[in-house]
């Protein structure tokens, strides 16, 4: 049997075209099956210089396959004809390793900066689990994960709304508990004597004064 006709006829159907969103599912299957081929070597070596021409014809079938499967990234591998070489082209342009890609992202989501608004961590969290949902689904973060980071991101900066807030976390959304931690931060902006200001006069019934504001990333 042909493996390299294999790879065209049965290894690539069903696989979705390339792009950067699923370049690390479309790396993985391509990987498996070349794993599963004992070809790995020359994927990472190259093609050896005493290779059959029987060898050289395989690992040509199997560039023009590499080069099918890359869809509209296929303008990015003009000249190039070995696997190890359009491999490594792809990686490049979908922003390196599959696996570093997606461990740099977990790290991200999983240690927001702590320095920064309510807002911008909300933003930049739920930016980061949209990026990770797209390329990995079993690694994908969930709504809880969202409200857990959030919490452990401001549970020194604003430590008595953060343990409050986990007792009932289960009830509330996302939304919710970012919209609790915009209130502390607000909250904690405020003077002391502003703060006594405007409930004396504002607010006779001492109810907090509470910003109201859309929430963008929700």
């Amino acid at each position: 049997m042909d493996d390299s006709r294999d790879i065209i006829t049965h290894g690539l159907k069903g696989l979705k075209p390339l792009s950067q969103t699923n370049y690390i599912e479309w790396r993985d299957i391509i990987d498996d099956y070349l794993d599963s081929q004992n070809w790995e070597k020359y994927i990472k070596d190259g093609i050896p210089a005493n290779a059959s021409e029987e060898l050289r014809a395989k690992l040509a079938k199997i560039a023009v396959a590499l080069k099918t499967a890359a869809g509209s990234q296929r303008t990015y591998l003009l000249g190039l004809r070995t696997p190890k070489d359009i491999l490594a082209k792809l990686e490049e342009v979908n922003g390196g390793s599959s696996k570093g890609t997606l461990s740099s992202l977990q790290r991200q989501f999983s240690t927001p900066d702590s320095s920064k608004s309510v807002d911008d961590v909300a933003a930049h969290i739920s930016q980061l689990q949209a990026q990770i949902r797209g390329i990995s689904i079993e690694d994908r973060q969930t709504e809880l994960s969202k409200k857990d980071v959030s919490l452990r991101c401001y549970q020194e900066k604003y430590r008595t709304t953060v343990e409050t807030l986990r007792i009932v976390a289960s009830d509330f959304s996302f939304a919710q508990i970012v919209e609790k931690l915009r209130q502390a931060e607000f909250d904690s902006n405020k003077s002391p004597l502003e703060t006594a200001l405007q409930v004396n006069t504002n607010n006779p019934n001492g109810a907090g004064n509470k910003e109201t504001r859309k929430c963008y990333y929700c």
